[in-house]
């Protein structure tokens, strides 16, 4: 048992007394204050809808005449936007630079784990990410 401090008082007050004091509410499990408004009851929430799916693409039918029996043949034309000169290879941290130029003047570095099987001036041309010696 408790005993109070002379010239004291010692109330205890319900945590419903507190409330119903200081002019709130409880409204669905929450405590509201004067002049507020519960926009949604809590409860559990619905997840969305997931978006959906794209309809898959169809597969493209080319005839015999249009299907290539390789990936890489040369063009007609003058500049090959694939084709290049390896100018260097250097030796990074953790990987091994590959610089080519381009015939249409851009440059690119590539990068291998393992030091590739090419040399300085080699024509090469990109095919799927990697430098094929022509």
């Amino acid at each position: 048992m408790r005993t109070a401090v002379p010239g004291t008082i010692l109330l205890l007050l319900s945590t419903t007394a507190v409330i119903a004091a200081s002019g709130a509410r409880i409204e669905s499990g929450v405590v509201l204050m004067p002049n507020e408004t519960l926009v949604a009851p809590a409860g559990p929430v619905a997840a969305p809808k997931p978006a959906p799916k794209p309809a898959p693409r169809p597969t493209p039918r080319y005839s015999r005449e249009e299907v290539r029996s390789d990936t890489y043949a040369p063009s007609s034309r003058s500049v090959c936007i694939n084709c290049g000169v390896v100018t260097s290879i250097d030796e990074g941290d953790t990987r091994w630079e590959v610089r080519v130029q381009f015939d249409d003047g851009s440059r690119e570095t590539l990068r291998y784990y393992e030091r590739p099987r090419l040399r300085v001036g080699d024509a090469v041309h990109l095919e799927d990410g990697r430098l094929l010696r022509d």
